[in-house]
């Protein structure tokens, strides 16, 4: 999101939450990526401490989520988020990520009632607000030069997901400052690691951090633009050394544990 997306929707979340407060009314918020996720639970939430929230993006780990907020019964909770699917023929290509994005934008929908975009062979699903998917399904014909067919609503175990392979590498470090680890998970030097921080390449947690000396905990997440992303997945004793046992999960290595 850019600023001042991120400002209106952060702003969109606190009036929802006050209204929850006040009315005890069930409210919506359409999807959000996890950085902001993270901003409206550590900012916002603890300010209405009678609201809860609750997250959802059609399957476990979905990048892009919605949200239900209420005070008093969450059985009442209805997200109005649906999956639809779509196939294409590949004889004449197959489409991308960013095509199947660009054309659902191209329709007119706004980047925030859209959630994950999964794609398999010659079949693809993507999560989407309810209020646009009889839309969809009746204009929502093509992803640039493909033509899609069959759009339509399934049930959200429907959709096959496809778990990216992950490298586990296991090491030691000197601290848990973010270039030290950034340097362990993309076994690169620690200088060029650095240089990844500085030029605003790196995200910890889905935000940009620019601060070399940021201290990680376990379960940290850190993504380096052009490169992947990597998870401090456990963080063990120190060696006799005074080194530091880490454990970190990197995704999208070929021929890695799936």
């Amino acid at each position: 999101m850019e600023a001042k997306e991120q400002a209106r929707f952060l702003a969109q979340a606190e009036d929802r939450l006050r209204r929850t407060s006040r009315s005890g009314r069930i409210e919506y918020l359409y999807f959000a990526d996890p950085a902001m996720r993270a901003n409206i639970n550590r900012q916002l939430l603890p300010r209405y401490p009678d609201c809860q929230i609750l997250w959802e993006g059609g399957y476990p780990g979905a990048e892009r989520q919605a949200a239900a907020l209420w005070r008093d019964d969450p059985a009442q909770v209805d997200l109005p988020i649906c999956a639809l699917s779509f196939e294409w023929d590949a004889r004449y290509g197959t489409p991308e990520h960013r095509d199947i994005l660009g054309s659902l934008l191209g329709c007119g929908i706004t980047r925030e009632r859209l959630g994950d975009i999964v794609l398999a062979q010659c079949q693809g699903w993507c999560v989407v607000s309810r209020e646009i998917a009889d839309y969809l399904i009746a204009n929502w014909d093509s992803a640039g030069r493909v033509r899609l067919r069959k759009v339509s609503k399934v049930d959200f175990d429907q959709i096959q997901v496809q778990q990216e392979p992950v490298k586990v590498i296991r090491d030691t470090v000197l601290s848990l400052r973010l270039d030290a680890v950034l340097a362990s998970a993309f076994q690169v030097s620690r200088n060029i690691a650095s240089e990844w921080v500085k030029a605003g390449r790196v995200k910890v947690n889905w935000v940009e951090c620019m601060k070399t000396d940021r201290a990680l905990a376990q379960g940290d997440w850190l993504s380096v633009r052009g490169k992947g992303r990597a998870q401090l997945y456990e963080v063990g004793n120190r060696s006799q050394k005074g080194r530091t046992w880490v454990e970190l999960h990197r995704l999208g290595e070929p021929g890695a544990r799936r």
